[in-house]
């Protein structure tokens, strides 16, 4: 899982180098989804290009970011019953775009504190527990690396029972 932190970092754009990552357990990953699912990933991941449109008439980059298709195999946890299969944006990317953003417009450059989630086991290839919430009319994850085993459905279940 270090790796993939690295990874999420090594990927952030030289205007967020500073991102730093504050790590959250398992009840927080709960308590703050409004979406979580047992899902398999579908096809594979698509690299998305956001464009903007500077109101400053300066010259904005794209923001590039991968999104992926999931087939909801059960719900853990829903407002409202979800298509049966979503497409799933990385954690905070509404506000990496907001700082992208900021920094061509205005020369602003944030250094931001962001929530990440290291799994209690080993992901295996195929169906997991996402932990989502909607942002900008898209799911995303609730913070980098939000996704847990179906060992931990059970643990997760419980927490979901504790929190009525």
């Amino acid at each position: 899982m270090r790796t993939v932190l690295w990874l999420a970092l090594w990927a952030t754009p030289a205007w967020a180098s500073q991102v730093h990552p504050h790590e959250v357990e398992l009840a927080e990953l709960v308590q703050g989804s409004e979406l979580i699912v047992v899902a398999e990933p579908v096809g594979e991941p698509k690299l998305q290009r956001q464009t903007f449109k500077s109101k400053a008439g300066k010259k904005v980059p794209p923001y590039e970011f991968q999104t992926r298709r999931w087939k909801i195999t059960s719900i853990l946890k829903a407002p409202a019953k979800p298509m049966p299969t979503i497409t799933v944006r990385p954690a905070h990317t509404a506000t990496m775009l907001r700082l992208h953003l900021k920094y061509y417009e205005e020369g602003i450059s944030k250094s931001p504190i962001l929530d990440h989630y290291s799994p209690k086991t080993p992901i295996p290839e195929g169906p997991r527990i996402l932990f989502l919430r909607s942002s900008d009319r898209h799911f995303e994850l609730v913070a980098s690396g939000a996704m847990e085993s179906l060992e931990q459905k059970e643990v997760v279940l419980d927490m979901l029972r504790k929190e009525k």
